[in-house]
């Protein structure tokens, strides 16, 4: 019994010896394989050379690019280097894109997913997290403009807390508080070469109660409506005086301006605008 043990385990090496060949040239599946060969397939290291141009250089398994370390070069000028699974991109590796982009990070069944970073042909950058190919957790994106934005990310969309800073017309401003589908939104801080904004934000304007400080001395506090002045509140003058009362589409409308005195409250006028 042991003898013909030892006869079908003689018997399976010599015919397997015999299915394998190394350094063979074989047409496979619209192109030429050169490598390792198992009973006709790709098997082991080889080389895919396919009739549109495309090489896939890395390990098979039956003739497929299972899994392991691989490189294919795309006929167009792309490329991917890395890991292999049912061979497809996943673990990590560095896909550089015809446009000129280049991705370094993890790849989950050929989607981007995890931590990577992706410089685009002009320079622009995002490093931090993925998923499904967007930008989602932390991450930092920065634009050739000199845009910047550090934060939270949803989906590819600016959501939760972060930093933004916005370059204008050789003026820089600065951001620092919550976001919502790419927009402003909630409580934040907003620092322009001659004013800051403290306050609430709705969808990427200033709306809601807030008080801003401006270079020249002004102060106002109350509520915002799309960017301006709307609602109750008070404005501050340089000289001390104040105007607190209602105010539509930015400017004053109904209230009474005053002035603190040694003596106490001096009232200056109340002003009324008048409808057109």
């Amino acid at each position: 019994m042991k003898s013909l043990y030892l006869y079908v385990c003689f018997f399976w090496v010599i015919s397997l010896t015999a299915s394998l060949a190394v350094g063979e040239t074989i047409t496979y599946q619209g192109g030429n394989y050169s490598g390792e060969i198992l009973r006709g397939l790709p098997d082991g290291e080889g080389t895919w050379i396919l009739e549109t141009g495309d090489t896939y250089v890395g390990s098979f398994i039956v003739g497929i690019p299972w899994e392991g370390q691989g490189v294919f070069q795309f006929s167009d000028g792309s490329r991917y280097e890395g890991r292999y699974l049912y061979g497809i991109p996943h673990g990590k590796g560095r896909m550089q894109r015809l446009d000129g982009s280049v991705y370094v990070g993890t790849f989950d069944l050929g989607i981007w997913s995890g931590e990577g970073s992706l410089v685009f042909s002009d320079k622009s950058t995002y490093v931090g997290a993925w998923q499904d190919g967007r930008y989602h957790g932390d991450g930092t994106l920065q634009l050739a403009n000199g845009y910047i934005y550090a934060g939270e990310w949803q989906m590819g969309e600016k959501y939760g807390f972060g930093e933004e800073i916005v370059v204008r017309y050789a003026e820089t401003a600065h951001y620092q508080g919550e976001f919502r589908r790419d927009q402003r939104h909630g409580y934040g801080v907003r620092t322009w070469s001659d004013w800051k904004y403290i306050g609430e934000w709705k969808n990427g304007k200033r709306e809601g109660y807030g008080t801003t400080t401006f270079l020249n001395g002004f102060t106002y506090v109350g509520a915002y409506d799309k960017n301006r002045r709307s609602g109750q509140g008070v404005l501050y003058y340089p000289d001390g005086s104040l105007f607190a009362g209602l105010f539509r589409k930015g400017r004053p409308w109904a209230g009474e301006y005053s002035m603190e005195g040694v003596l106490g409250k001096y009232v200056l006028g109340v002003y009324k605008k008048r409808n057109n």
